[in-house]
């Protein structure tokens, strides 16, 4: 959890929610215009490929990030 900007407790695992850490960091950074999706791949894996629902052996993996002009 080193550099993440979270203080792990216990003996984990730990989950993060990474949806709420980017969008806390992009508007510490001074971003206003912040959106994200509720869509899960893992928990939807009907309707998208998951590499964390399959165990790694989708073995593919992709984040967006963008910003408009």
């Amino acid at each position: 959890m080193d550099g993440c900007g979270l203080t792990p407790a216990g003996d984990g695992p730990w989950h993060v929610d990474i949806r709420a850490l980017l969008a806390d960091q992009a508007d510490g950074l001074g971003l206003r215009e912040i959106s994200t999706s509720a869509w899960c791949t893992r928990c939807q894996h009907d309707r998208f490929f998951s590499h964390r629902a399959s165990g790694g052996t989708d073995g593919r993996q992709v984040a967006f990030l963008g910003m408009s002009a």
